[in-house]
């Protein structure tokens, strides 16, 4: 129920977010109209997250194929080695003695599978990043031009090439203010929850006023600068084709 809410919350302050941008005035019904946009949202939202973490995957696949069967190699070394030393001081020796290129061949299938477990994790997250910030825009496609799922990544990934590097560090910095902003308010609670002194717990309310009104401000803002960066980024790429095409 959580995830439907917050879906449905995004979809709204997207529409929001780029009507003040166009300097339209927002309504109720096209606020909530948002909400057809629902299913194209909840797809494009998996599909892209299923693209962002297939190197992961893929990597963890390779990797356990290549573990268990050495670790199973290694498992049947031991056993067996286990066996030929039991029957050695029983004096009845074994038919079959396992030698140590079984051991160092399923040794070598683990260690190549950890190497593979290591080089997923760091190609992996770099990856998963580029991709996040890729998608960015993914959801005001959809609620702008009224694309399906596909289509909004696709041209999400299209309007934010080259300006990644500017994209991470706007989306840390919009992170910074409202995760410091939560914890501050945190913050204040607690004191404020845990002290004796009504001075002190006046203070604190006092404080937690201020800082939830900077939320409630600054959060909105966040929001329409996102959707000024979508439109500057877009309007680009549309001069880009229209050079392109015309010469």
């Amino acid at each position: 129920m959580g995830i439907v809410v917050a879906a449905l919350s995004a979809l709204c302050w997207k529409k929001i977010s780029l009507q003040l941008c166009d300097r339209e005035k927002p309504s109720l019904k096209d606020t909530f109209s948002a909400f057809s946009f629902f299913p194209a949202y909840v797809t494009a939202s998996v599909f892209g997250f299923v693209m962002a973490i297939w190197p992961y995957i893929a990597g963890l696949l390779l990797a356990f194929f290549l573990v268990a069967p050495g670790g199973g190699a290694i498992f049947d070394a031991i056993q067996y080695e286990g066996e030929t030393i039991r029957k050695f001081f029983l004096n009845d020796f074994p038919e079959e003695v396992i030698t140590g290129l079984e051991v160092f061949t399923g040794g070598s299938l683990i260690l190549f599978g950890f190497m593979i477990v290591i080089g997923t994790f760091i190609y992996g997250s770099g990856y998963f990043v580029v991709k996040l910030l890729a998608f960015t825009f993914f959801a005001h496609m959809i609620v702008d031009e009224k694309v399906g799922p596909y289509k909004a990544l696709k041209r999400s990934e299209e309007i934010t090439k080259g300006v990644k590097g500017k994209l991470f560090w706007f989306r840390v910095m919009a992170s910074f203010i409202t995760l410091g902003e939560i914890l501050l308010l945190g913050t204040l609670i607690y004191f404020c929850m845990n002290s004796s002194s009504d001075v002190f717990r006046f203070l604190m309310g006092g404080g937690m006023l201020l800082v939830g009104a900077a939320f409630f401000i600054t959060h909105p803002l966040l929001k329409v600068a996102g959707a000024f960066l979508y439109r500057a980024l877009n309007k680009r790429k549309r001069k880009k084709r229209i050079r392109y095409w015309y010469g």
